[in-house]
């Protein structure tokens, strides 16, 4: 049998792989915070691709390696939020939020707290401890019958 591993290429050809050294690859959120003011960037695009990194509203043209692989400092930003556009074969748009969150609220930007809601169903786990129930109950109820051969 004979393998081949090659890297992972995307439909667009296009992708940011880390914001200051954390792995974002798959990833498609539109926010990410990042305590460092100039977070170094990096991503895979097409080999030689010409990338265009603006952030809020300052372009920047850099361009992947003969591999595809392309990084970027930007230079240090203040700390807030700021509008991060990559364009390549296709566009990534992404607010990052840069700098310490000391004096942050804890809900959010707007000093409101909300809770995270519930996600996903409650039936697998009723099924569960229903069946489990059941069984239970099976079990004390015949604990003392006897197999006829």
């Amino acid at each position: 049998m004979f393998f081949v591993f090659t890297k992972l290429s995307f439909a667009s050809g296009f992708q940011v792989t880390s914001i200051g050294g954390v792995d974002t690859t798959g990833i498609q959120y539109g926010k990410f915070w990042h305590t460092s003011l100039a977070p170094t960037i990096r991503g895979v695009a097409l080999p030689g691709a010409n990338i265009t990194i603006d952030i809020d509203g300052t372009p920047v043209a850099i361009a992947a390696d003969s591999s595809g692989d392309w990084v970027y400092t930007p230079p240090v930003q203040t700390a807030g939020d700021h509008v991060f556009t990559f364009t390549a074969s296709s566009t990534i748009k992404m607010t990052i939020t840069l700098g310490s969150m000391q004096g942050m609220p804890l809900g959010g930007d707007s000093g409101t707290t909300s809770t995270i809601p519930a996600a996903g169903t409650s039936w697998p786990t009723v099924m569960i401890l229903a069946v489990g129930g059941l069984s239970l109950l099976m079990a004390l109820k015949y604990r003392n019958a006897k197999v006829l051969s």
